[in-house]
């Protein structure tokens, strides 16, 4: 068994169309979340999101105003959230996206440090010019064969390869805005 690769990259289309799937999922909840968060008073739509393990939510709604549609508390980095028995808190838990797992390639990734305590992280994944890079920032533990990353034809390639796929990536969403 081996751990899955810090810096890897496949150009396997499955892995391609299931990255697409999950950003354009990504990008309907935040849709949602804005046009929530706006129909009750929160400034040009402001909310605070919570996304962990490909798992994306609301934590609350900004403002400083507290809204006035229904009963409100403060919630988290003094955002608004709505109390249990306001019917707009089914509405705010229902608005998430849960990623689609990518094939071959574990959601979170661990390490365990020299104090004894554990590193935990979801690997940052893009894709530039029909090829799908993956990185975390540090050296990933073998987790027992879970996730085999040949099922989507990862392979690992050097760090100098993965930082240069992103600054290119970046540069190319900068250029979009």
């Amino acid at each position: 068994m081996t751990a899955f690769p810090q810096y890897a990259s496949t150009t396997d289309p499955r892995v391609l169309a299931v990255i697409q799937r999950n950003k354009e999922g990504f990008q309907a909840f935040r849709e949602r979340a804005f046009a929530f968060a706006t129909a009750h008073g929160a400034p040009d739509g402001a909310y605070f999101g919570s996304s962990f393990a490909g798992g994306h939510a609301i934590s609350a709604i900004g403002g400083d105003e507290k809204p006035t549609t229904g009963q409100w508390k403060e919630g988290y980095r003094r955002g608004w959230l709505p109390f249990k028995n306001n019917p707009l808190a089914k509405q705010l838990e229902a608005i998430r996206f849960d990623e689609e797992p990518v094939p071959g390639l574990p959601q979170l990734l661990e390490s365990a440090t020299r104090d004894g305590s554990r590193r935990v992280a979801s690997p940052l994944v893009f894709v530039l010019d029909e090829v799908a890079y993956s990185g975390v920032s540090f050296l990933p533990e073998d987790d027992g064969g879970k996730v085999k990353p040949e099922d989507g034809g990862w392979e690992e390639i050097k760090a100098s390869e993965f930082h240069k796929g992103l600054e290119t990536y970046n540069e190319r969403i900068g250029s979009k805005k």
